[in-house]
Parts: structure tokens; sequence; C-alpha cells
């Protein structure tokens, strides 16, 4: 079959090409199917056009849903069995002889994902089969400051001395050493609460959130690596690790020192910005760090076939978009958007996007319509003559997924976006890569004339 522009074709005739060839391949799954698929469109491009996954795009094509490996439609109640689930695990149980473990029932081969979308988790899918789980969830113990005012009191009177960290490790097993030392801020504190040091008393050494990262800065330039807690606690220049726990309100030293990253490729950014103003907002600098991961990944594509544009503006009828990346290849033009969000990137079943970080859910702007606006432009720019594929592209290492599929975007970590563009294969003709960055470089404008 000779290949035709698939914008010429209707949407049954372009249903009749992919059920054919999907009957021809016999694929294992999506991934399988578009890359050794010929005739039928990219994946990019069927998303845009029917605005629905690869399982449903099949079931509209005609193919029978038994026939496909995992079946994802809108209601999971109609597509994935609950008994069918249920009598998995009564089964197994049987064969075990006792409730299984989730490591036993993923080797059996059945899919986890499944189950915890049906009845939220394991231990809930459990019960619903007539199973007791393995492990009773420990409820959550509210920490109350006046008990543990009172722990501490009481050994202290007991050791006929205050008690220090090494005592309430040894001799109280009700709580975590943690929860003293978050909960009063440090031992000095917790000693004052109990009356073993007088109030007006000062404290040796009082500090700000800005003197301990210019303290761990000079230590880790020093010693030219990140700190563990036992060297930050022997360190005679730092405060115990604890304290800066406190100052940073963080859970580990780990997550501190992820900060202190942030911010020395902050301050270096802004050494390079002589002759600009003094400063941009937290969100402008996030977003100058992830685009400078993703151009340092893009470094690495072969020039002799891609050419690759970072932070362009693009201007045509009056209308501007500012483009983070733009990637002109043999195989495909690629827009990237960046974002350098850190915690659980989310979206909720009304479409909209969460970010949720150290226990706080916030909502963070949907960057769809951002990305439609910058595709209308580059359409209008290249005339349609060749497809446009867009990426949204999360940066931050610390950055993780959750419920990603209910957008039709192509959303990938930065470490992906090199195999993927490699991988990707046009179903439109070869792409002309010089003819393509003159029309580009046509309508370059300067970023004083952005009017978005």
């Amino acid at each position: 079959m000779t290949k035709v522009n698939p914008n010429s074709l209707s949407d049954e005739e372009l249903l009749a090409i992919i059920k054919e060839e999907y009957n021809a391949i016999k694929p294992k799954g999506c991934h399988d199917f578009f890359r050794r698929r010929v005739n039928t469109p990219s994946r990019t491009y069927l998303r845009k056009r029917f605005g629905i996954t690869y399982n449903e795009l099949l079931i509209k094509a005609g193919i029978p849903k038994e026939e496909l490996n995992s079946v994802r439609n809108k209601s999971l109640d109609e597509i994935l069995d609950k008994d069918n689930y249920l009598n998995k695990l009564q089964q197994l149980a049987n064969e075990l002889g006792r409730t299984p473990t989730v490591v036993e029932y993923r080797k059996k081969g059945y899919s986890y994902h499944n189950l915890t979308l049906l009845f939220g988790t394991y231990n809930q899918a459990l019960m619903e089969a007539g199973l007791k789980p393995n492990f009773e969830p420990k409820p959550n113990k509210k920490i109350s400051k006046k008990v543990l005012l009172t722990i501490y009191k009481n050994l202290s009177q007991t050791l006929n001395r205050p008690a220090t960290i090494n005592d309430l490790k040894k001799f109280c097993k009700e709580y975590r050493l943690s929860d003293f030392l978050h909960t009063f801020g440090g031992m000095y504190e917790l000693k004052k609460e109990a009356g073993f040091i007088e109030k007006n008393k000062t404290k040796k050494k009082q500090y700000t959130k800005e003197e301990l990262i210019d303290l761990l800065i000079t230590e880790y330039e020093k010693c030219k690596k990140h700190l563990t807690a036992r060297e930050i606690n022997q360190n005679a220049n730092l405060p115990l690790h604890f304290t800066i726990l406190n100052y940073f309100k963080a859970g580990s030293i780990s997550d501190v020192w992820a900060e202190i990253d942030n911010i020395l490729v902050e301050r270096k950014i802004l050494e390079k910005q002589n002759n600009k103003q003094t400063r941009q907002s937290n969100i402008q600098y996030r977003e100058n760090i992830g685009e400078k991961n993703v151009s340092h990944q893009l470094n690495f594509l072969n020039p002799k076939y891609y050419k690759v544009y970072n932070n362009i503006y693009l201007g045509i009828d009056n209308l501007v978009q500012q483009i983070d990346h733009l990637v002109i290849g043999t195989n495909g033009i690629f827009h990237l958007e960046t974002k350098n969000y850190k915690g659980t990137i989310s979206i909720d079943r009304h479409g909209n996007w969460e970010r949720s970080f150290n226990g706080v859910i916030e909502q963070i702007d949907n960057p769809e319509g951002q990305i439609l606006r910058h595709e209308e432009i580059l359409n209008r720019i290249i005339n349609s003559k060749y497809e446009v594929v867009s990426l949204l592209v999360f940066s931050h290492p610390k950055c993780l997924f959750k419920n990603i599929d209910r957008t039709t975007l192509n959303v990938l970590k930065v470490e992906r976006v090199l195999p993927y563009i490699k991988a990707y294969q046009s179903s439109l003709k070869k792409i002309n890569v010089s003819e393509v960055c003159n029309i580009i470089e046509n309508h370059l404008v300067n970023p004083h004339r952005t009017a978005i």
C-alpha cells in the first residue's frame, strides 16, 4: 500500500488501515505495534486526531476486546472483572495454603496495577476476597509534646541527670529519637523545656537558614562531596544534623543536600547574568535550571541529523510564543516544553494538574493549553507540511508521575528524551532539515517583542 497523507483520509478509512495492519502484525502491545507499523500514522498523530488511548482506538477500529493484551477504557468496572481478580487471589491462597504476598501475586503474572486500580490497596483486595492480610497497617500515632516531655523528665529522674541522646535511644522504645528532636527542635530545646537549662540562659549559637546554607556550601566545597549525618555531627563548623533538618523542615539530610544543589545551580546561573536585572521569581529559577538540564541532554544528538534550538521566540501574524526547545531532525520535528517540579505530579479525574511534595498538595498550571498554542504557531510557520511532535519534559531528578495517562500529551522524564527522539518514526515523508531550519530562522523574533 502506498503511503498517503492521513489528513486526506476520513476517520473510517483511517480506522480500516489500523485494523488491517493490526491483524497483519499481531503485536504484543502498543510499543510493538508502532515499532512495526508501516501505513498507520504515528501514535502522537492518532492521539491528537481521536483524543483516545491506543486500546480505545483499536476497539473503535473493530478489534475485539478479548484480543487486546490490556484494555484501559474510561470505565474500569466495565473492562476489568473484579470477581476474576478475587478468584485469582483465592486460587493462589489455596495453592499456598496461606494468604499470598504481593511478590507471590506478581510472580504468577497477575496485574498488581489493575488490582490496586480496582480495590485501592492490596490489603483491601485481600479482605474482599475473604483473606486475612499478612500485615495489618499500623495506626498513625499522634505525637503529643506534653507526653514526650513527661517521658523525658521521668527518664532523667531515673538516671539522676538530664537524659542524653544515647539515653533516649537506649531506654525509650515507644517513640523514636527523631520524634523528640523534631517536636522540640533539638536536645537543647528539650532540656530547656524540661527545666534543666535556665530560661534566661542564652543558647550557644543561633542560626538563620541562610547562614546554614552558606556553612553547608562552604563545607561541601572543602570536602568536594555531600556530608553524611555522621560527618556533619563530627564537623566542628556545623551544628548537629537534627538542627539542620529542623531549619530546613526536611525529613532526611539527602533532602537538605538536594535543596543545596538547586541553590548552587541557581547561583551559577545568576553569576552569568551580568547585564540582567537583579532577581527573578523562584518559578523562573526552576525553569532556567530545567531548561539547562534538557539542553545538556540535547547536546548529545548527532549534529549531522539534528538541529537544536534552545529558548527561542517565534512569531507570525502578530503572534509570538517562547519555545523552550525545538529539535529539527530527519525523522521528525520535536517541540519540547520543560518543567522542573520536585515531588509527585498527578492529574485528577477532572483534568486538574497537582503537585504533591512533603505532604503538601498544590495545583499547578495545566500545560496542555500552552503546548497547543506552541503547536498552533509552529504549524502556521511550517504550513502543516510536516508533523510536529510535542513533548512535555520534567527535568527534576526527584519528580514522579501518578495518573499521568489521563492526558493525551507525551510526558517524559528528562533521561527518556534522547531515546524517544532517536527511536521516533514519522508516518509522513522524510524531513528536509535545512529547509525547515531556514523557515524557522526566518520567523525568529527578539524577546522584547513577545506578546503571549
